[in-house]
């Protein structure tokens, strides 16, 4: 009878579970944390970019013809802003560098929180003095020194900083200059309405040499959804099967060195099902503490990889992964015992 008080596993058969559990939940929360990648970028992909409204239009701006003089870059988009000034249109120059050029006197952007600093003001948009909005933790940001860093060969004053939750905010762009400084007009321009006053702007650009094409504002739904199905996700999931099948597999050797304990169980009386239950449950502790680790170890690599935070993931990806670590663990550790042949023994046998 004291072989029925005694736990299943002992303590150092239960830091192997602790383990697999480990490198499982790190496996797991990898791709749990892609899974939520990808829905963030196929939602941004459906929605208009930066945050403009619905009733936004885009066109791209390109040119034959040499490059425009600096100056004549200036007096085409004073021109512009002129234009603009009439109504409360909003302007997003999403040029051909790494950055963006914007007109909003309106302050259409400016209920969005920053890291640091302020947004535009209205005067910035009219001003001679260069400004800019710079991506938090960007090249930029550390190059900052008192409030000035250089942007496009400009030594301009650093208004504020924005983060990863801001419409301004992607991979490919590090700053936001008033559409008075952008340094060139091509690329692709969003307006926040269409009016006659995008003619006006689009016949202005045409008259001084560019072409003007009529773009979609937001990609196509179904190029949206092909590449959320990145090839990637065919590795992860070979890599998580065949980390199954090597947990299962380390799993069913440790268990069959506990065949005579199981039978001695059942020579007392005890089904398989009672015995699968004491099973689980010497497992469920180190599956669960295995299942923490993982993730926290993610979290701590993930942190310290490119300064980036689990907090830029949605909530549920370290919950929803600590428990789909537990259930897949939990199951494979009973799966393995299913697969032992446990059979009675006669009490000669034991002796």
């Amino acid at each position: 009878m004291k072989e029925q008080s005694r736990s299943i596993v002992s303590w150092r058969h239960g830091w192997v579970i602790v383990l697999a559990t480990l490198f499982l939940s790190c496996a797991i929360t990898v791709f749990t944390s892609f899974t939520a990648i990808q829905l963030i970028l196929f939602r941004q992909a459906l929605s208009m970019p930066y945050g403009l409204p619905e009733e936004a239009v885009a066109f791209r701006v390109r040119r034959h013809a040499p490059p425009s003089q600096v100056h004549e870059v200036e007096s085409a988009l004073s021109e512009v802003a002129r234009i603009l000034a009439a109504s409360d249109t909003v302007l997003v120059l999403e040029g051909v560098d790494f950055g963006l050029a914007l007109y909003d006197p309106k302050g259409y952007f400016a209920g969005y929180p920053l890291e640091q600093g302020a947004y535009f003001g209205r005067d910035d948009f009219y001003s001679d003095l260069p400004m800019a909005l710079v991506s938090y933790e960007s090249p930029l940001h550390h190059m900052t020194q008192q409030g000035f860093t250089m942007i496009e060969g400009k030594m301009m004053q650093v208004r504020g900083v924005y983060g990863r939750e801001h419409p301004f905010f992607t991979d490919e762009r590090s700053f936001v200059v008033s559409l008075l400084h952008s340094s060139s007009l091509l690329g692709t321009w969003y307006f926040s309405k269409d009016s006659n006053l995008v003619v006006d702007v689009t016949s202005l650009l045409q008259s001084r040499g560019y072409i003007t094409q009529v773009v979609a504002a937001k990609p196509d739904e179904g190029v949206a959804r092909r590449r959320m199905f990145n090839p990637l996700y065919v590795m992860v999931v070979a890599g998580l099967v065949f980390m199954f099948f090597n947990i299962f597999l380390a799993n069913f050797v440790l268990l069959s060195r506990y065949r005579n304990h199981f039978a001695i169980h059942v020579r007392f009386g005890a089904t398989r099902g009672s015995l699968l239950a004491k099973v689980l449950l010497s497992g469920l502790g180190p599956i669960c503490l295995g299942a923490l680790l993982g993730a926290g170890l993610y979290a701590i690599s993930f942190r310290l990889s490119d300064g980036f935070n689990l907090v830029f993931l949605p909530a549920w990806v370290a919950p929803l992964s600590i428990a789909i670590a537990i259930i897949a663990s939990l199951s494979l550790w009973g799966i393995a015992f299913l697969a032992q042949r446990v059979r009675t023994m006669d009490m000669g046998e034991l002796r």
